[in-house]
């Protein structure tokens, strides 16, 4: 069975190597803190599982300080396959548009529409059951 894992933003790593291998994952919805174990990050390398990352979520629930702490840029750096979501409004109050926004002017990650499309396309496509 190949799954969609939430995991904890708040206590630090939950030993997610645990539930990749328990779940057979193919996405880890906040999985932000899996940077904090290497072997979590080589095992989510290895097995190409997809990080849905909400950077704004995370500063605005105290996961991080400020959006330049915040490690998204060093996962896409060490090449985890991560997307980038809002979670839910009523936490962060933030768009889509806005967050890519964000990270464009935090890690000068370049606004591309184009590029921003594919990759929103790619989360789509890699959702269970599509």
């Amino acid at each position: 069975m190949t799954g969609v894992s939430e995991c904890s933003q708040q206590r630090g790593n939950l030993k997610d190597d645990r539930y990749i291998n328990k779940l057979n994952v193919s996405r880890i919805g906040h999985g932000v803190r899996s940077i904090e174990d290497q072997d979590v990050i080589d095992l989510i390398i290895e097995r190409n599982i997809h990080l849905e990352i909400c950077p704004t979520c995370n500063i605005v629930c105290d996961v991080y300080d400020v959006y330049e702490s915040h490690p998204v840029n060093l996962l896409k750096r060490i090449g985890v396959n991560i997307g980038i979501n809002t979670d839910t409004r009523t936490v962060a109050n933030i768009t889509l548009c806005e967050e890519y926004l964000k990270i464009n002017r935090y890690f000068d990650w370049q606004y591309i529409p184009n590029r921003f499309r594919v990759a929103a396309r790619r989360q789509v496509n890699e959702s269970p059951g599509t």
